[in-house]
Parts: structure tokens; C-alpha cells; sequence
């Protein structure tokens, strides 16, 4: 939309919400979503990225000159906004409307014929003269010269510049080059600041971007006896980390520890039982005396442990009545996050205990007698118990050394230079960062040498080790593997970067920052919180700890979540900082439905004190760096690879193929599936088998392989796919050939109820020793996993060696998620269909794109977020190598003439109906006596034109919503007269927004079975009916709900589309789509019909 539009348009909106005769909470809203993408889109065109609001007006108030007094304005209204302040609607909605003419007028001078009144704010807040301040929240508009001295806006008076001196030199040269790399203005947090006579600011330390989150550990372990090293990070990032037995022992040490909290009594025979049961496979790779060493340490740690708990805690005052387990906490004034061990907090006198526990043993301990990372680490979560209660609390920080024979809670005493030096390190981590993200340029390659390990300290021994095993691994590359790794390094930091920070915005994510800078509302509208949830049923204690939790009439009843989810539990006060004022509780959803909820925590707890004393309870998700660590680990895997492997996946070496000695079993096979069928088993290293939807690509092709593989042959086979529904249909298939001859890996609230037997974790219940496992685990010839799952599991992978993989959804994976986990095979089969929708990726298309030339023309990647199969699919095409590819063309799912659409437009006419279906051209068998229900019956297609919603912000349609509604009602009414039953599979809604989905659903009664989703949700479904809402008021929205592949199928379409089975019915607006070709085509195939028909 040019700008003219956009005024035009904006003018439009701003002349509608003017005439509103009464103010709901949803029109101030609204009105708010319409000021922050007015100022979106004046910074659209910046290549910074803008984490807040209050940086974007900043940025515009410098750059377009706004008066202080427009600052101040504008910044009081975003901060109410921001704040959950809702009460005085009518006033915020005249705030709102007044600002964004004047904005408008002093942006566009000579648009606004007229200012529209100026409410009467409350007097201006005098701004009282302090002396210090504990945390002052700000944006660096100005970077420091060699005086130290730097310009800034504080978020609590942001119309005001204000003057900063840099004491520290370090600091002073660290803040420089943060501007360099990441960019003005920047996000900062001043810490313990004075202020001096002439009213400049002296911070003792500065947090750089204080809303991305360092775990406490990482920047912990960059200490050692002697020295600090930031480069370490680098190490513990991009090596694997392979089990150990200290690893191991640490982590049974930690259940020790829980389990004697709650039952000091315990005896060691009580617990050594389930001991082996937390980690299986990590003791059968043991032999007899290796775990008889662990057996002799972990009971002595023990002993230990029994004796602090009972005596030396409560000698130090510490009761476990009032102590939590494994408590998280996030703070945002020092960017930090972790979790700790333990956390006594009595408030009658506001104080507090922190015991960190520590399995290994004091080597070089410095003055204090403590390991120099532990104490820094003890530290660190001493800032975020200020940060999270203001400094009010006291605290004392105890380090508990579970190996000594005594004294073994020491104390660690604070010392706020040390907690500066080590925020220090944390900014050096975050520029790290983002040094990361720009990798694939060659100016940043020297990165890479601070995996040196001639140039890492001598202190840090165990990172010099992991260090050298990378960077003897990089260089032994050559330069095209080199620039690849490069590049998919700095892809998967772009986002991981998103992940942490995201980008402020009405239709953008700010990742795990959102937790605290979205405000509640926002996050309701977005389905991403449950709020105001009331616990029903405490069973925390219990050894599953488990949470009911009800809706009370302040929740928000629609959510995306589901079963499974991994999410954080906190005490909710209804502002978007009650995040960062609570521990957290980490936890899995159980049970979710239209009464409540039920979630299992991570650690049980004796102290309900803080389930007593809230009364409401926010749920949100979960953000894991587990899954980026795992792309990390998997391209030092690809570095360490076979290099004839690297060449093959690479396209630089022909696939090879056989002939088949044994001929499998065809006979309910077509044709086409029996010639694809030899020619996947022929193949020797691998075989790229292309599915397009209803072809059979699990349900025949799957199963046809696994029979053959299973009954023939003595091979080891590893089933994989990207979603937990995708792995059900893979068990429910194989299962028709090997019955319960299988082991899925996995999480049993992840896993459909079939199947949750087939779970090693569950197989594993009733064993109670390694030779009985290492017996199953050698005997089980098929294991079915996640991606995800089966990352998580390298230490399998030395107990079982396996010969084949087998790869469902394989056109949904990134390149990262496969590249470094295929090399262990023998043999790969990847089957995907890549006109569907691709991996969810964050960062913008633009920055995606691959800039090297050689590896857009020798190996052909040209776009990171391509999948492994696409890109190795079209290079076989592009060589000839017809043995190592086919591609299944028979569907048996959608009706001939939804087909005869989609085959042409999405599939170069590929697609044809299996002719034994004689459903796929009949006659639809439904009658119906009513004139409506007769139309949707015999036309498969229907396109129902609706009026556009005009609101420059809305995902909403209100006609299309209550269309929908009369649809599924008259679909209802079609079963009804035709005596069938509607089950799931009958009937789906599919929008693009979750605003729609509200909707819809608001206007749906006793429609359970219903669906309504989005397409992303929908993939790999499939419904008889399916109902399309595109809820697109603008010609520029097209491009949101759609996806496009090089070749230019819109994939998003594409899946939309082949979800059905029967019938199609799509609503929208027809000028507006007909602008886009492939929507065009579209409207001129199907029936089209004006929604005045239908209503």
C-alpha cells in the first residue's frame, strides 16, 4: 500500500471511530493496534530491529523531530496502554484518536485539515531530583565518545534527552562495540546509578538489551580460578555435550536432594531402585565396574546430603516448610534467567535463602573456599532475587558441596564489584550473539577463531578439550563446506536471537520477552495466555506433582494450547509484568478443556505458601534454547561426518543403487506404488519419495517399506517425523505389520493413548537392570521418534546401531534439523511433499536468502528456510539421477473436481484419482429437500463473495464469521436428515487468524466436534467439509496468509485446499483476492455466489 493509501485509509478508520456512540475495551484497543503500526510503519524501512514500542517512538521523535511536548504525550499514552491502565476508556480513546491526528499532521504536514480536540491529561508528573537509583530502563540514542559520556532517553520520562557518563573503560569499549555490531538506538539498563551535580547520569554497570535473557549458567561457567573468558560460550554452544558419568551423577545428586526434602528419613536402598530408572541408558553404556564406582559415589553423596538436610539446613535457619524446589525466576532489569536448586523465602521477615547444589569438587577454590563459577553463579541469581522483589528482600547465598565429608554448606558471600564484572561478561555473551547472526558474512568469519584453543586461557581446561575437537573439525573443511556451516551458524542465531527478543509489532512475535512486554490484552486476543486461572486442587507434593486449575470469570477461555505443551505457571495480578515479580513454575500440560486445566510441575513442592496466597494464576509458554542447541549440535555433527556423506547430501556425488535380491510383498499395491517401492530399496545410500496429498505416502508407502525391511532383512530401522500426530499415524501404521514389536521415543503426555505402552521410558518401568535393557533395546528392531525426541537421545545411539532411517514429513524439517542426524545411517528415505507448507520460520525472507555463489550454484541452496528434501529433490531432478527419486501421483482423498483445481495450479498436473475410489467421481450421496443444503451438496467448490471489514489493523470478519456459522449449521442439518453422525473427521473450519477463530467460535454452539484452525494446524488432516474464512480486508494482507514456494505455489493455498475430501466452501472478498492471479483462478473455478444468497 503506498502512503497516500495508507493515509487515506488510516483517516478512514481514525473518522469510524469518532462516531462511536459508547467506548468497550475493544475499541481502545483497536485504536491502540492502529497508533503502533502507524509507527511500524514509519520504521518499516530501518534495517534495526525494534524490540518495544518506546524504541520505535524514540526513534521517530529524533528522526522526524518531535516536540518534547509530543513525546511526552505519546509516551504517557503507550505507557497506560502498555501498563493494562483501562480503566478511564472514554479518556484513552480521546488520548488515543488526538495523538494519532497529530502525529499524522506533524508527519504529513497539510493532511489534517483540523486537530481533533486534546483530552485533559492529569497534571505532568514532576519528576522529583534523586541522587540514585537502583535500575533505570532506557534506549542509548547516542554512543559513547572518548569523554565516555553518551545521550539517552529513560523509559519514565522519554521526552526528556538525558546525558550518561561511562566510568569504566571496559565498559565504555563494550558499549561501543555493541552499537557497531547490533546498532542505534539500543535497549539499556543503568545500574546503581548516581547522579551528579551537573544532573549527568553515572551508572556503576550498564545492561546491554536487558530483555534477552543469558541463563545464569552460561555466563557462570565463563568464570574459572583465576580469569574469565567470554569465548567459552562459543564452546559450550556449538559442542555437543556427550553424557558423562559426572553429568550423571550430578543429576541424581539434584533428585537426591528433592526426595530428601520431602523425606529426610529416607534410606539409600528406598531410592537406588528408581535411580536407574532417570536415566536407563546412560547406565547400560556402563560396564561392572564403572557402575560400581557410581553406585559407591552416588551413596556417599547420599549419606551427605540426609545429614544437611536434617541437620545443617536448619542450623543455618533454613526449614523445608518454607523452601521450593527448583524455582525459576526471569529478570529483565539484569537479562538474566535460572533456575535454582533451592529458595527459602520466609516473608514475615522478608528474608531469603539461596543453596545452590554442587556434585563436584573444589578444584583451585577461591578466597571464599568456593569454585569461582559457583560462587559467580550464586551471585547472579542474587541480582534476580533483587530484580524480581526490588531489593526489599535479604538474602543470604549458600553453596552446598554434596561430596564433602563436612562443612559442606558454605557460604557465598556477596560482593556487588563481582556482580558487575560478571554483567559485564553477560553483555560480551549477547553481543556474542548477534556476532553469531552475521556469520555468513565474511567480515565476521574471525569468529570462529575464538574456538582456537591456543588462544583460550589455560584455566578453562575442559573448554580448550571441546574447543579443539571443533575448530580441528572446521578447518578440516573445505572452503564450500566451510561457508555452509557459516552460513546455517548465522541463520539459526537470527533465530535464536527472534526466539529471545522478537520484533515489537501489531502481527509480530517478541519470543520469550512477550512473557512481560505484551500487555495482557494483546496476549488474550493472541490465544496466548490462559489467565486468571484458580487452583481447584493442590496435589504439588505428591510424586506427580500435579496442578487442576478452573476458569474463573477473568479468564480468557480460547487458547492455542494443548495437551503436552511445556509452559511456565506464575501468580497473575492482571499487568504484563507479573511475570518478572514471581518464581515461575515450569510445567506440561495433562488436560485441557472447557472447564480448566491440569498441568504436572517439573519439581514437587512442600511449601504451598504461594499457592495459598494468589488467587489468580496466568499460564503462558514455555521458550526452550534446548531445541536451538540441538541445530548447533547437529552441524558439528555434519563437520565430523563421513565426507563421503557430506558430498552425497550435498549433491556432489551420485547416489548409488542395486538390485533387489529379495522381492517384497505387492500385491495390494498399484503399479506406481510397486515400481516406487523397488526403487527405494534398490537405493543404497538414499531415496527421496515425493507425497502429495492422499497418495499414500504413510499409509501404503510407510508400511510397505517397513513390511519389507522387517520380514527380509536383519536391518535396524529408526521411523521419524516432525509432529508427536505425525509419529501416532507412523505407530498406528507399522503396528498393521509388527504389532507391538516397536519402541517410541518420547514423552508419554505427547504420545496418543495407543501408544504410550510403546514408550521406552514406559518399557523401561519394569526393568531393574542394564543387562535387561540392553536385551530390549538389541532386540526391538524398530524405533519410531520425533525429530526433537531423538536429538535429545544421543546416548542411544551408542547402544544401537541403526541401518535405515525413514523420514515422514521431511519437506517440513530444516535443512539444520537433519544434516548432522543422517549421517549415522546406512541408508536414508525422506518422504515430504515440498508444495506443502515448510518449517516455521521467524526471521524476515530477506534474511533468509543465501549470498554465497557457490553455494546457490554448486550445491544448490539458495534460501535457508528450504528444506534438506526440496533442496536434494530438485538437485536430483536438475542430474539425472532418476534411481535416487520418484514421485506418487494417485490420490485417494479429494473429489475429482476439487482435484481437477488443484492438480493443474499446485502440481503441474501430476495429481490423478485412483481409479478403484469410485467415491472420488461419484455423485455425492446426501439428499436434502432444502434449497441451500440441495446447492452445497451438489457443488463441490463454492466461493461466497463477502464485504471487506475496513479496519486497517482487523484479522476479523464479522459476516464471513456468522457465514461460517450458518455453513457448518446447514452441514449439520445435512448429516441430521441424512441419518449420519458427525464425528471429527466430518467437518473443519480453517482460518488464518486467531482473532477469526475467536469469532467463529463465539457464534458456534454444541459444535465440539467441530475444528476451526489455522492451515498450519491443519496440515497433514483432512475433513469431508471444509469451511475457508480469509478474513482479508486489504489487497497487502494477501500476502500474510499466503506462502510461497521459488517456483511461486502458494503452499498455504495449497494445503487449504487439499484438506478436503467432499466439499469446498471459501468466503471472501472478490475485489480484493481477484488482484492476486492463483486467488483469481480460484474465485473463476469454483461456484460463486454473493453472500446476500446465503444469509
Amino acid at each position: 500500500m503506498n502512503s497516500k493509501d495508507y493515509q487515506k485509509l488510516l483517516l478512514s478508520n481514525l473518522e469510524e471511530i469518532k462516531l462511536l456512540s459508547s467506548v468497550t475495551k475493544a475499541d481502545v484497543m483497536g485504536l491502540f493496534r492502529l497508533y503502533s503500526s502507524f509507527f511500524e510503519r514509519l520504521t518499516e524501512t530501518e534495517s534495526i530491529g525494534f524490540t518495544t514500542l518506546f524504541s520505535r517512538i524514540a526513534y521517530v521523535g529524533i528522526r522526524n523531530n518531535y516536540p518534547p511536548a509530543l513525546l511526552y504525550e505519546n509516551h504517557f499514552y503507550r505507557r497506560k496502554m502498555e501498563q493494562g491502565e483501562l480503566e478511564d476508556l472514554k479518556f484513552l480513546l480521546d488520548l488515543g484518536l488526538y495523538l494519532l491526528y497529530r502525529n499524522l499532521g506533524h508527519t504529513y504536514p497539510g493532511l489534517i485539515p483540523e486537530e481533533y480536540p486534546k483530552p485533559v491529561f492529569p497534571e505532568q508528573e514532576q519528576y522529583k531530583k534523586q541522587d540514585f537509583f537502583r535500575v533505570i530502563r532506557a534506549i542509548i540514542i547516542e554512543n559513547a565518545g572518548a569523554d565516555g559520556k553518551i545521550a539517552f532517553l529513560e523509559e519514565a520520562s522519554a521526552h526528556l534527552k538525558k546525558t550518561a557518563i561511562i566510568k569504566n573503560p571496559d565498559q565504555n569499549q563494550q558499549l561501543n562495540a555493541a552499537i557497531r555490531h547490533i546498532g542505534l538506538p539500543i535497549p539499556v539498563n543503568f545500574i546503581d546509578v548516581r547522579v551528579d551535580e551537573s544532573g549527568i547520569f553515572v551508572p556503576s554497570v550498564i545492561v546491554i538489551l536487558p530483555d534477552f535473557l543469558v541463563g545464569v549458567t552460561s555466563v557462570s561457567e565463563c568464570f574459572q580460578s583465576g580469569g574469565k573468558y567470554a569465548g567459552a560460550y562459543l564452546s559450550r554452544k556449538l559442542v555437543p555435550t556427550e553424557a558423562s558419568t559426572p553429568i550423571l551423577i550430578g543429576n541424581i545428586v539434584n533428585y537426591f536432594f528433592d526426595e530428601l526434602i520431602h523425606q529426610p528419613d529416607l534410606d539409600f536402598s528406598e531410592v537406588i531402585k528408581d535411580t536407574f530408572r532417570l536415566a536407563p541408558e546412560q547406565f547400560s553404556c556402563m560396564d561392572d565396574k564403572q557402575l560400581t564406582e557410581c553406585i559407591s559415589k552416588i551413596r556417599t553423596h547420599f549419606n551427605n546430603l540426609r545429614n544437611v538436610v536434617k541437620n545443617e539446613l536448619t542450623e543455618t535457619g533454613i526449614t523445608k516448610e518454607k523452601a521450593y524446589l527448583e524455582p525459576s525466576f526471569y529478570s529483565n532489569e539484569y537479562g538474566l534467567y535460572g533456575r535454582l536448586d533451592l529458595y527459602h523465602y520466609n516473608e514475615s521477615d522478608r528474608q531469603s535463602d539461596i543453596v545452590e547444589l554442587k556434585s563436584g569438587k573444589l578444584f583451585r577454590s577461591n578466597s571464599y573456599g568456593l569454585n569461582e563459577n559457583h560462587y559467580i553463579q550464586t551471585l547472579l541469581y542474587d541480582l534476580i532475587i533483587e530484580s524480581v522483589y526490588k531489593g526489599k528482600v535479604k538474602s543470604n547465598n549458600y553453596i552446598l558441596y554434596s561430596y564433602l565429608d563436612s562443612q559442606r554448606l558454605k557460604y557465598a558471600p556477596k560482593v556487588r564489584s563481582k556482580q558487575y564484572t560478571a554483567s559485564i561478561l553477560r553483555n560480551d555473551i549477547v553481543i556474542l550473539e548477534y556476532l553469531l547472526a552475521k556469520l555468513d558474512n565474511d567480515k565476521y568469519a574471525f569468529l570462529l577463531d575464538k574456538m582456537n584453543p591456543e588462544d583460550i586461557p589455560s584455566e578453562f581446561t575442559f573448554v580448550k578439550r571441546d574447543s579443539r575437537q571443533y575448530f580441528n573439525a572446521f578447518q578440516g573443511l573445505d572452503a564450500l563446506e566451510k561457508i555452509y556451516i557459516r552460513t546455517f551458524l548465522a541463520f539459526i542465531s537470527r533465530e535464536y536471537i527472534l526466539s529471545k527478543t522478537g520484533e515489537h509489532g501489531v502481527h509480530k512475535l517478541n519470543g520469550m520477552a512477550s512473557l512481560w512486554l505484551d500487555p495482557i490484552e494483546e496476549k488474550i486476543e493472541k490465544f496466548s495466555i490462559l489467565n486468571g486461572l484458580e487452583i481447584n486442587r493442590n496435589e504439588s507434593a505428591e510424586d506427580i506433582p500435579c496442578l487442576s486449575l478452573s476458569y474463573s470469570e477473568h479468564s480468557a477461555l480460547l487458547s492455542k494450547f494443548r495437551k503436552g505443551d511445556i509452559c511456565v505457571l506464575y501468580p497473575g495480578k492482571g499487568r504484563s509484568s507479573d511475570v518478572l515479580k514471581h518464581q515461575i513454575f515450569k510445567c506440561t500440560i495433562l488436560n485441557i478443556d472447557d472447564t480448566g486445566i491440569e498441568v504436572r510441575l517439573r519439581a514437587r513442592q512442600k511449601n504451598h505458601d504461594v499457592f495459598k496466597s494468589n488467587q489468580y494464576w496466568n499460564l503462558e509458554s514455555d521458550f526452550l534454547d534446548s531445541s536451538f542447541n540441538q541445530l548447533y549440535y547437529a552441524l558439528y555433527d555434519f563437520m565430523i561426518a563421513r565426507p563421503e556423506y557430506r558430498k552425497l547430501v550435498f549433491g556432489l556425488k551420485a547416489p548409488q543403487s542395486g538390485e533387489m535380491s529379495i522381492k517384497p510383498e505387492t500385491a495390494s499395491l498399484s503399479s506406481e506404488q510397486k515400481l516406487l517401492l523397488k526403487k527405494g530399496i534398490e537405493a543404497k545410500d538414499y531415496f527421496l519419495l515425493w507425497g502429495p496429498p492422499g497418495t499414500g505416502k504413510t499409509s501404503v508407502m510407510i508400511r510397505s517399506y517397513v513390511d519389507h525391511y522387517y520380514r527380509n532383512t536383519n536391518d535396524n530401522i529408526l521411523l521419524l517425523a516432525y509432529t508427536n500426530r505425525a509419529v501416532d499415524e507412523i505407530c498406528e501404521t507399522i503396528s498393521k505389520v509388527v504389532g507391538d514389536k516397536f519402541i517410541r521415543i518420547g514423552s508419554r503426555y505427547s504420545t496418543g493413548e495407543k501408544y504410550v505402552n510403546s514408550l521406552l521410558r514406559v518399557r523401561t518401568e519394569e526393568i531393574q537392570n542394564r543387562k535387561d535393557l540392553l536385551h530390549l533395546i538389541k532386540n526391538t528392531r524398530i524405533f519410531v521418534s520425533t525429530i526433537s525426541s531423538i536429538q535429545g537421545k544421543r546416548e542411544l545411539f551408542k547402544l544401537k546401531r541403526f541401518d535405515l532411517t525413514i523420514i515422514d514429513e521431511a519437506s517440513q524439517l530444516l535443512e539444520p534439523m537433519l544434516i548432522g542426524l543422517l549421517g549415522r545411517f546406512s541408508k536414508f528415505i525422506m518422504i515430504g511433499d515440498h508444495k506443502q507448507l515448510p518449517a516455521v520460520v521467524t526471521q524476515k525472507e530477506s534474511r533468509s536468502k543465501v549470498e554465497s555463489e557457490q553455494l546457490q550454484t554448486k550445491i544448490g541452496l539458495t534460501d535457508c528456510r528450504i528444506s534438506l528434501f526440496e533442496r536434494m529433490y530438485k538437485n536430483c531432478i536438475n542430474k539425472g539421477w532418476e534411481n535416487a527419486y520418484g514421485a506418487l501421483s494417485y490420490q485417494g482423498r479429494m473429489h475429482i473436481d476439487i482435484q481437477n483445481f488443484v492438480s493443474p495450479v499446485f502440481y503441474d498436473g501430476l495429481l490423478k484419482p485412483l481409479t478403484i475410489l469410485e467415491r472420488l467421481s461419484a455423485v455425492s450421496v446426501f439428499k436434502s429437500r432444502d434449497k441451500i443444503r440441495r446447492m452445497l451438496i451438489k457443488e463441490r467448490m463454492i466461493f461466497v463473495n463477502v464485504p471487506v471489514d475496513n479496519s486497517l489493523t482487523s484479522k476479523t470478519n464479522k459476516l464471513e464469521a456468522s457465514i461460517v456459522a450458518r455453513m457448518v449449521n446447514e452441514w449439520k442439518g445435512i448429516y441430521k436428515e441424512n441419518e449420519q453422525n458427525i464425528t471429527e473427521s466430518s467437518i473443519g473450519v480453517i482460518t488464518p487468524f486467531r482473532a477469526q477463530i475467536a469469532m467463529i467460535r463465539s457464534l458456534l454452539t454444541n459444535s465440539e466436534e467441530i475444528t476451526i484452525d489455522t492451515v498450519e494446524r491443519y496440515q497433514g488432516g483432512a475433513r469431508n467439509q471444509i469451511i475457508i474464512s480469509l478474513a482479508v480486508s486489504r489487497a497487502e494482507m494477501i500476502d500474510s496468509i499466503s506462502n510461497y514456494s521459488d517456483e511461486g505455489v502458494d503452499r498455504k493455498l495449497n494445503v487449504a485446499l487439499t484438506r478436503a475430501r467432499e466439499h469446498l466452501i471459501i468466503l471472501g472478498s472478490v475485489n480484493i483476492l481477484k488482484s492476486n492471479p492463483v486467488y483469481s483462478e480460484l474465485i473463476n473455478y469454483c461456484e460463486l455466489i454473493d453472500y446476500s444468497e446465503i444469509i
